[in-house]
Order: C-alpha cells, then sequence, then structure tokens
C-alpha cells in the first residue's frame, strides 16, 4: 500500500521554529528587493529545475511506484510533467511579468480584452507570445472579471508583505502555491511538503536554493504535528493548503463542535485549493462517430491521469436524456475505460475509499478485470451509470478511478442544454474548481457563439476547459486557479482564494481555456510510446522553444 512505501528523508531541512524565525525577519526585506534582481533569482531557480529534472522526474515517479524501465512504460514520462513541468511552466510565465516589471514597473500588459453586454470584462491573457501560438494553435485563455470590475493590475503585488505557511499538495510536486505567494504577493514563505511526496522533497529544495540561501523561503519536514505547529506560530501571517475539505475543517475548526458553535481555530487569512466533483457537460445534437470516438478518449485520458488522483478529475457526465447517441457515447466511454492501461492508486486511503464508494453505487461496473497486475495498488476504474442528483458521486469527491453519468431532459436541443445543465451543475453538483464543456462545431452554430459565452458566464466554476479538461487552466499559468468565489468556511467545498495569474489581473473569478475540437494537445489514452512524449512535454513546459517543441512533436506524431 502506499503508506508502506519507504520514504527518503528530507535532509538540511529547518525545523519549524527555526526555519519561520529565519524567514519572518526578512518580510520587509523581500518586498524591497528590485524586479530586475527577482527575474535573476527566477532563472536562477529554473536553470537548477532544468539541471535537476531527470533526478526529480524519477523521484516523482517513484512517489506512484512507477519503475524505470518497468511494466509500465506508458507512465515512465508523467513524474516529468508533474515535477519539473507544471514548476517550470510557471516559472516562465513569472519571468515574462518581471521582464515587463524590471523594464516598465508594471505587470504584462494582456494581449486583448472584451466587454460582454452583462457588464463583464473578459481578459485574454494566451495566446502571449509566438511560440504560444505554434504550440497551441486555436487554443485561447481567458479571465473573466467580478462583473462590473475593469482591468486593473497588481495591486496585491505592490500591498503586499507577510509571512504564508504552505502545506503542499500530495498528488504533485509543483510548488505553484509557494511561487504565486512569492512573487505574484510579495510574501515570504515557509514550504512544508505533503509526506507523501518525501521523495521529491530534497530535490525541490535544491532547486529552490537561491531563494532558501536569502532567506526569503524555507522548506521544513514533518506530518500533522508540525503542520499544526505552522499554521499556529504567531510570526506566520496567513495559510494555504492544498488538499481537501476534511484537513481544511481540522486546521480551521479543530473539531466538529467547534465547527457547530462557528469556534475558528485559525484567525488568519488561510486559503485553500480543495476539490470537488469534475463535471464534463456533453452538449447533444449530430456527433460524427470520429467526434464521439476523439472525445470519449479524452475524457477518459483525463480521468486516468495520475490514478484518479487530481482535484479536478472528471467524475460526472452530464448527458441530455433524449439524446439519440447517448448511449453510443457512454459506450464509447466504458470501451475506453476497459482499455485504459494500468495505472497505480497511490495515494493513501484511495483503494479503501473505492470500495467504499462502490458500495453505495449499486449500479457501478468495474472495467480491466483481465489486465494484469502492474502495480501492488493497483485498481480497476469504475463507471456508474444514470445517477440521482442526490447521489454520492454528484455531492462528495471521489478522488480515484471512479466515473459517473446523469442524464437531464431537454429535448436533443444544445441550447436548452445548455441552459438546464448550467442550473444543473450551478446548484446540484459538489464544488466549484472545475468543469468541462463538449460541442461540436455543428452545435456551436446553432447555438451560436454568444450563446455559448453567454453559458460560459454563467457557470460557476473558477476553471473552465471548452473542448479540453478544465485541469489545463494549470498549464497556462497567467490564468488563476481555485474554486469560484462564494463558498463559506463552514461549508468550504472547493475552498477560496487562487493561485496562478502571473499576469496579476484583479478581481478574477475564471479562467477559461477555449480549444478547437480535435487538437493533438488532448490528452488521449495512455500508449507504450508515451513516456518519451511526456518527457518531452515536461522539459518543453520548463523551457519553451521551437527546437523542443520540434522534439514534442517528433516524438507524439512520429515516435521518434
Amino acid at each position: 500500500s502506499p503508506s508502506c512505501m519507504p520514504r527518503r528523508s528530507c535532509t538540511n531541512m529547518d525545523s519549524v521554529d527555526i526555519g519561520v524565525t529565519r524567514v519572518a525577519a526578512n518580510k520587509d526585506a523581500w518586498r524591497q528587493v528590485p524586479a530586475a534582481e527577482k527575474l535573476a533569482l527566477l532563472r536562477q531557480v529554473l536553470a537548477l529545475a532544468e539541471l535537476h529534472a531527470e533526478e526529480w522526474g524519477l523521484a516523482s515517479n517513484s512517489v506512484r511506484g512507477i519503475k524505470p524501465n518497468g511494466a509500465s512504460p506508458h507512465l515512465e514520462g508523467l513524474g516529468f510533467i508533474m515535477a519539473g513541468g507544471i514548476t517550470g511552466a510557471y516559472i516562465n510565465a513569472l519571468i515574462d511579468t518581471y521582464t515587463s516589471l524590471a523594464a516598465r514597473s508594471s505587470p504584462p500588459t494582456p494581449p486583448a480584452t472584451r466587454e460582454r453586454k452583462d457588464g463583464t470584462t473578459v481578459v485574454t491573457v494566451f495566446p502571449y507570445k509566438f511560440i504560444d501560438k505554434i504550440a497551441y494553435p486555436g487554443f485561447k485563455a481567458e479571465i473573466f472579471l467580478e462583473q462590473g470590475k475593469k482591468l486593473t493590475q497588481g495591486a496585491e503585488f505592490k500591498d503586499g508583505r507577510g509571512l504564508c505557511a504552505v502545506l503542499g499538495a500530495g498528488n504533485f510536486e509543483a510548488q505553484n502555491d509557494v511561487l504565486t505567494k512569492m512573487f505574484c504577493e510579495n510574501k515570504v514563505c515557509v514550504y512544508k511538503p505533503n509526506p507523501v511526496n518525501d521523495a521529491c522533497a530534497p530535490i525541490a529544495f535544491k532547486v529552490y536554493a537561491p531563494l532558501i540561501a536569502r532567506g526569503f523561503l524555507s522548506f521544513v519536514q514533518g506530518g500533522a504535528a508540525e503542520g499544526k505547529q505552522l499554521v499556529e506560530h504567531p510570526e506566520v501571517d496567513e495559510v494555504i493548503i492544498t488538499g481537501g475539505c476534511v484537513t481544511y475543517d481540522r486546521i480551521k475548526w479543530g473539531s466538529a463542535e467547534n465547527k457547530a458553535k462557528n469556534k475558528s481555530q485559525l484567525d488568519k487569512r488561510f486559503d485553500a485549493e480543495l476539490g470537488g466533483v469534475g463535471p464534463v457537460l456533453v452538449v447533444p445534437g449530430v456527433w460524427t462517430d470520429a467526434e464521439i470516438e476523439h472525445q470519449a478518449n479524452q475524457i477518459v485520458a483525463n480521468k486516468i491521469f495520475n490514478g484518479g488522483h487530481i482535484c479536478a478529475s472528471p467524475q460526472l457526465l452530464v448527458l441530455d436524456k433524449d439524446w439519440p447517441q447517448r448511449q453510443q457515447f457512454v459506450d464509447r466511454i466504458c470501451h475506453h475505460l476497459a482499455e485504459a492501461p494500468e495505472v497505480p492508486s497511490y495515494y493513501p486511503g484511495s483503494c479503501a475509499r473505492q470500495d467504499d464508494f462502490v458500495k453505495s453505487c449499486p449500479s457501478a461496473r468495474y472495467f480491466g478485470a483481465e489486465k494484469p497486475k502492474v502495480f501492488e495498488n493497483q485498481v480497476r476504474p469504475v463507471f456508474v451509470g444514470d445517477v440521482s442528483p442526490d447521489s454520492r458521486v454528484c455531492k462528495e469527491e471521489a478522488f480515484m478511478l471512479l466515473l459517473g453519468e446523469t442524464a437531464i431532459s431537454c429535448g436533443n436541443d444544445p441550447a436548452v442544454f445548455l441552459d438546464k445543465a448550467v442550473e444543473f451543475v450551478n446548484t446540484q453538483v459538489f464544488g466549484s474548481l472545475c468543469i468541462s464543456l463538449f460541442i461540436t462545431p455543428a452545435a456551436e452554430r446553432q447555438v451560436t457563439r454568444q450563446g455559448l459565452d453567454d453559458a460560459v458566464a454563467k457557470l460557476n466554476y473558477g476553471a473552465i476547459g471548452i473542448n479540453t479538461w478544465g485541469a489545463t487552466v494549470n498549464f497556462f499559468p497567467a490564468l488563476p486557479w481555485g474554486a469560484y468565489p462564494g463558498h463559506s468556511p463552514s461549508d468550504i467545498q472547493s475552498g477560496t482564494g487562487k493561485i496562478g495569474n502571473t499576469m496579476m489581473v484583479e478581481h478574477a473569478v475564471k479562467g477559461v481555456v477555449w480549444s478547437p475540437f480535435f487538437s493533438p494537445a488532448h490528452f488521449q489514452r495512455p500508449r507504450p510510446g508515451d513516456k518519451k512524449v511526456q518527457k518531452r512535454t515536461g522539459y518543453f513546459l520548463m523551457w519553451p522553444g521551437v527546437g523542443r517543441l520540434l522534439n514534442l512533436l517528433s516524438a507524439a506524431l512520429l515516435g521518434w
């Protein structure tokens, strides 16, 4: 089981008291570091991420039980995305921001803005550079602002000061939260890695050495006790975590009794990137077989990514009950679940959690019984059809290999479906972190681009993918990542606060990635040759350029 995996101890890290004291002394000094000097620090960190990329990627794989040259070649490049790749993408976006800050004392000007009739300003942040257009043809990334607000940038950066305690994620290795707090909000940080990622912590420690050596960042080690000591330390001004509602409630309230009495145990700013039920809206219409095949493959690939241990993992298909191709679509989903290669369910407690979920879902179907046992902690994908709105599938994050389907009656009308589906996911589904919406070009023409834009504007979700997985927002660091604003501490669901947003756009409520219906950039079900594709993707994200893009495309399209 994951809890029995050998751990590598984190060396040369501070105790909580030493780490906090050392960094707290530099709260004001960090604010006074010139933008050009912070730019140089970012470049140093990026160079170290590149230097240690191989070691970091292999350690990330080891956390998941993926062995080099083992029985799962389709997964051996995953760690290079989850560690150095995403970290590099964030650092590169911040380098763009600090290049602008150093040159003209302001963040980069977004490529475009538009005003909706309802008074919402929408800011285009991608594509920003020439390489963006080559690497992601047809993609666009936008930030929707709070209604009535106009584009302004950098207020939190200018006003930011303090020490932030960062309790890191257990399901991925990139320190996006640290980078956001330090470089977008001007705060020093004490970072405690999640014990699940102990094998990666010493490498991250080396990557961030330029910031640690200056006393602007500290790494501390330990478990729940050290985490409690850290967040409650009097020198800590605010806290950010990546995790789940149970962890949030434990920190915020301490006990169910305190929560019932509204007696908070932490009276500091407390940002939390939590999970949710990731809905997938499939707009009806006349779909070709190729269209169904491509998107069913993409959805299943998104589901099995990282063993389902993603806070934005797709969990609930929402279809039109009157769509004549509903069953065909479900059948192709089930086909790809059955054909999906073996993936580890490595996150502590996930195997038992899947068993518990299945017991509460009588219509659950397992797939892959004939698959060989590649991982000690291997589980089979589960599909739950025709779930009711009060089902656990709609009301609770699974965080493992479970995908459900529900249907609402819309008369096979794309416009009616958009109205009803948006209302359904806004009011009946747990969480607000991430949602995906798939619509054919023909259906989009029927509802019009304006009608689709109106539906997107009404979605109360922080990350939205149109014809792509909503979690790809994470690959566009200029977009904000986090829950849609509005969750209260007593009902936190997907959390509060944002990370990313590297152009420092104020009043951001959601990030949206618009994708072509077909794209080679879409996730597809893993294949044996994907090790090379995934690894080169990680290196491209770390240091994007035409040469690395050509290397990536040669692997993806030609197998070279």
